[in-house]
């Protein structure tokens, strides 16, 4: 497999141990519900009866802890992989490329919003007091011109922010060239696109005599 599908691999393991995680903190899959009824207490002429509460069908929880367990493994040994293949085989230190290109979207998106603001001009209504001839203080109202100029280099922000997206696009391209070209050595122990209920069967499958 190549980095891009071996990311998604780690992606598909990660959704597998939550659906394993969810089975075994399912309460009705750890513990057995048997209900007695009392019947001939009540009533000498009727038996007891005991009833072992169906559940749904479901993995046994040991077998979905076995499964945990094997989870584990398989993620070490294709996180190594991926690590030996972007240390070995990718000509560029590729974790800081995409995390700096992150700063570079984040750059260039703040650059964008505050390209927003523009000049503007306009008249406001303000209040304030005075006296008057009986020496009474009154209110009076005049009129406010509020001016708001751009206080930062417009075409200059603008600039920055295409030489920034130039560079993040670059990279980008660089990243996906090596995203598809540098092969992982990892063999798949499962199809990408099977369901946990796949995945738990065919696991079952593997072990010993089915346990």
């Amino acid at each position: 497999m190549n980095l891009k599908e071996s990311f998604r691999y780690l992606n598909f393991l990660d959704k597998m141990l939550e659906s394993a995680r969810m089975s075994v903190n399912d309460p009705s899959h750890c513990l057995k519900t048997t209900k007695t009824h009392l019947k001939k207490a009540a009533n000498p002429e009727a038996e007891n009866v005991v009833e072992v509460v169906e559940v749904d069908n479901f993995f046994e929880t040991d077998m979905v802890i076995k499964f945990m367990t094997y989870l584990i493994q398989v993620k070490q040994t294709l996180t190594e992989a991926i690590g030996y293949a972007k240390k070995v085989r990718v000509p560029f230190d590729i974790d800081a490329a995409i995390a700096t290109n992150k700063y570079r979207q984040n750059v260039c998106s703040t650059l964008r919003y505050v390209q927003k603001y523009t000049p503007s001009k306009k008249a406001e209504r303000a209040t304030d007091y005075k006296f008057n001839a009986e020496g009474n203080q009154v209110a009076y109202y005049y009129d406010v011109e509020v001016s708001k100029e751009l206080a930062y280099d417009r075409y200059a922000a603008k600039r920055t922010m295409k030489d920034i997206t130039r560079e993040a696009d670059e990279t980008s391209a660089k990243i996906d060239a090596a995203m598809i070209s540098t092969t992982v050595d990892f063999e798949e122990p499962f199809d990408v696109n099977d369901t946990f209920e796949d995945v738990m069967t065919e696991f079952i499958d593997t072990l010993p005599d089915g346990n």
